[in-house]
């Protein structure tokens, strides 16, 4: 029995999604799986459903650098709560247009969504992924009227590596006493 039939048949499409040699060139070359990962999200883009949720991209000025997000704005009325999201990619790829998920928060909570384009590893440390994800939080709250959010309803949260800088984010905000408030940390 080869290997590939020893799978659960439920997993083997994500093996066909993510090939073998992007998860290579992660350890050693980052550059090249960045390029892959792209490729990969661009494709997974173009299959989405149409949606009503608006996507912009802009940058921010960051604590270094600019900052690239992605804005997803719910065709529910505002105001309406708002999420800072957080990509995977285990520190290394990933990118702020994170559609499928971004997309379905937007739907079906009805808030809007900020996805940030953290600096990534190697080239740069969890630090500056912190700094830039805390730059973005803040701008969200200094932009919260103009996106149609209720800045008392703002919430963090990330997937996979994006989860661990909600967690290292969550704490930089209550302990420099961020724009969220912290009375419940």
């Amino acid at each position: 029995m080869a290997f590939i039939d020893r799978i659960d048949p439920e997993i083997v499409g994500a093996l066909a999604t993510y090939p073998a040699e992007r998860y290579i060139a992660i350890g050693e070359d980052p550059p090249l799986a960045r390029e892959m990962t792209e490729a990969i999200n661009r494709e997974m883009r173009a299959n989405l459903p149409p949606t009503a949720v608006t996507i912009q991209e802009r940058t921010i000025p960051g604590p270094d650098c600019e900052i690239p997000l992605a804005i997803y704005l719910p065709s529910a009325p505002a105001p309406r709560g708002g999420l800072l999201w957080l990509h995977g990619g285990g520190y290394i790829v990933g990118v702020e247009r994170d559609d499928a998920r971004c997309i379905e928060f937007a739907e079906v909570v009805g808030c809007a969504v900020v996805s940030v384009g953290y600096r990534l590893a190697p080239e740069s440390t969890y630090k500056e992924s912190v700094a830039d994800s805390f730059a973005a939080l803040n701008w969200m709250v200094d932009n919260a009227s103009a996106l149609g959010i209720d800045a008392s309803r703002i919430a963090i949260g990330g997937g996979s590596a994006g989860g661990g800088l909600t967690a290292g984010l969550a704490h930089y905000n209550r302990d420099n006493k961020g724009p969220i408030s912290h009375s419940s940390c």
